[in-house]
């Protein structure tokens, strides 16, 4: 297997069959401590509260330890659901990082989603995930992405980023214009970068919780049904998914989904 289909479209299997085994440990190690920095931003502006959901995953292995992870969620009155995680065997290149942010219905302002990786290259992806239709409500676009698209560009002309291009439908369609996607040798210069841009992103989305933007009371409830819709679909549909399940199993792999992302997927079409 290859990195790239024929039309040149990347999959995380393929990179990850194509290269030679390499030991990712310090680098995770590194990702950990920057996602750690992240938590504790949000952690000293908002007031949390552990959730019960991953409390069986704080801490987790198979029986010979080659795979692991870990995973803390928490909650409060701004935020729904906010999951800082990471799973891999980083000894045999990966590492799935993980660190996602979704607002209660009353505020407007964008999700906020940053993952990095090592597949074994370095993996970063960052967004916010819109919380209403870019197509036709332009003053939100203009509000919360215009601000982002000269950094998107400019990381575009990086020759040190390769852009990842999801064979995925559902994941192509499901990042805004200025997602940030990408992946990199793994070196400390791109590791600092990554780290850069992830503290960049959350310190935006920060600014705008200063005086957030709210919902107005008669679309909350369909806001918070989108919200959770798209919390399920990206869940089932990430095609990462086979990853966990062949380290996990089927039925472990989907707890720790349905933990990630604070969903039920029994039973949930989508």
């Amino acid at each position: 297997m290859t990195s790239l289909d024929a039309t040149g479209v990347k999959s995380i299997q393929g990179m990850l069959a194509a290269q030679p085994t390499a030991d990712a440990s310090e680098a995770r190690d590194r990702l950990w401590a920057i996602t750690g920095e992240l938590r504790g931003k949000l952690l000293g502006r908002f007031e949390l509260t552990p959730g019960a959901a991953a409390a069986p995953f704080r801490v987790y292995s198979t029986p010979d330890r080659s795979c692991r992870g870990e995973m803390l969620v928490f909650s409060g009155a701004a935020i729904d659901y906010m999951a800082s995680a990471w799973i891999g065997n980083p000894s045999a290149g990966f590492s799935n990082l993980h660190l996602n942010i979704w607002l209660r219905p009353h505020l407007r302002v964008p999700n906020l989603s940053i993952v990095f990786g090592t597949v074994p290259d370095l993996f970063f992806f960052a967004d916010y995930v819109p919380r209403a239709d870019l197509w036709t409500d332009l003053e939100y676009l203009d509000r919360y992405y215009e601000p982002v698209n000269r950094r998107a560009l400019e990381l575009r002309a990086d020759d040190r980023l390769r852009p990842f291009i999801s064979q995925s439908v559902y994941i192509r369609q499901a990042q805004s214009p200025c997602a940030l996607c990408f992946t990199a040798p793994l070196r400390d210069d791109t590791l600092a970068l990554a780290g850069d841009l992830a503290h960049e992103m959350l310190d935006r989305w920060l600014t705008w919780m200063d005086s957030p933007e709210p919902t107005p009371e008669h679309e909350r409830s369909a806001l918070a049904r989108r919200d959770l819709a798209i919390r399920r679909a990206t869940a089932l549909r990430d095609p990462a998914n086979s990853i966990g399940e062949r380290m996990f199993g089927k039925a472990y792999a989907r707890k720790l989904l349905e933990a990630l992302w604070g969903v039920s997927l029994e039973s949930q079409p989508c």
